[in-house]
């Protein structure tokens, strides 16, 4: 069988979408820089899509187009080194999976412990911003929403207001241990930050009174914070030297 049938072959396994490498085709043992070629023969005729020098997906026909991979997949390989996690998923990334907006994009975030350079993978383009806390799986959906309250305002075809909205109704449904994580977390945030945090988690009635001092303390008493937020949506934001 030549190696291109063989590609082809091995290529059937792979399900549309899952952004793959030489080392996932496990079954063919033969020259690299051979399969590589193939790979790249078989971009420029459509059958796949590149990302990256050694990177490629199989593209799916929808109704509106071809459809890009999903961001895990673009990046999957740029959160973990050597088996162990350091990067997560952030930004315009996340904001869709919160239901923060509908809006598709092709800028991917990566939370990591030391800042790198921002690439471009395909149309995707890449960029780093540092977190200051542990990255690890249970933390990680606690540093997506407070990376959701830290750009507010950033947050595509919505408002501050909206944003607010979703973000009360997403803390309510967490428990007390969960609302107490979210706390230590967002001590490593800004100030601007840790005060709205504070005031969403004081508006659904969490807050024991040395959580509402450590944060307080935490805060200058004369800085004040804009967000444009509604006063009905956040009542007791003046509390919080929000405005």
């Amino acid at each position: 069988m030549k190696q291109i049938e063989y590609l082809e072959e091995e290529l059937q396994k792979i399900p549309k979408g899952y952004v793959f490498s030489l080392t996932d085709l496990k079954g063919l043992a033969l020259n690299q820089d051979r399969v590589l070629k193939n790979l790249n023969l078989l971009a420029a005729q459509g059958v796949l899509s590149k990302l990256a020098k050694d990177r490629f997906y199989k593209p799916q026909q929808t109704n509106s187009g071809v459809s890009l991979p999903d961001h895990y997949q673009v990046v999957k390989d740029l959160l973990e080194v050597d088996g162990q996690l350091t990067g997560y998923l952030t930004g315009t990334s996340i904001y869709s999976d919160l239901g923060l907006t509908l809006q598709p994009s092709t800028r991917i975030q990566i939370g990591v412990k030391i800042r790198k350079q921002p690439i471009k993978r395909g149309v995707f383009k890449i960029s780093y911003v540092v977190q200051q806390n542990e990255i690890t799986p249970y933390s990680i959906p606690f540093l997506q929403v407070l990376d959701v309250i830290k750009n507010i305002k950033k947050v595509p075809q919505s408002s501050t207001d909206l944003i607010c909205f979703n973000l009360t109704q997403l803390l309510t449904e967490l428990n007390k241990w969960e609302h107490k994580t979210l706390l230590k977390y967002v001590l490593n945030y800004s100030p601007k930050t840790r005060a709205l945090t504070g005031a969403l988690l004081h508006k659904i009635g969490y807050l024991k009174q040395e959580d509402f001092e450590i944060l307080k303390a935490s805060l200058k008493k004369n800085t004040r914070y804009t967000f444009d937020i509604a006063k009905k949506i956040l009542p007791n934001g003046s509390e919080w030297n929000i405005y």
